[in-house]
């Protein structure tokens, strides 16, 4: 996967809901890039690219 310039961050509450908007975006042709995990900031991220390679 290479960076393509372009990122979009997409924040939701609560966490479960992370998992469900990934679940989403690979139903309409996402790939995983990184599994879900506690940040070290607070947070609870995961990556994703759309079908073009944008994460």
């Amino acid at each position: 996967m290479r960076f393509l310039d372009v990122t979009l961050a997409h924040n939701v509450e609560p966490y479960e809901r992370v998992d469900q908007v990934l679940q989403e975006a690979i139903a309409a042709g996402a790939t995983l890039v990184k599994p879900s995990q506690l940040a070290d900031w607070g947070g609870y991220s995961r990556y994703f690219a759309d079908p073009d390679g944008h994460l």
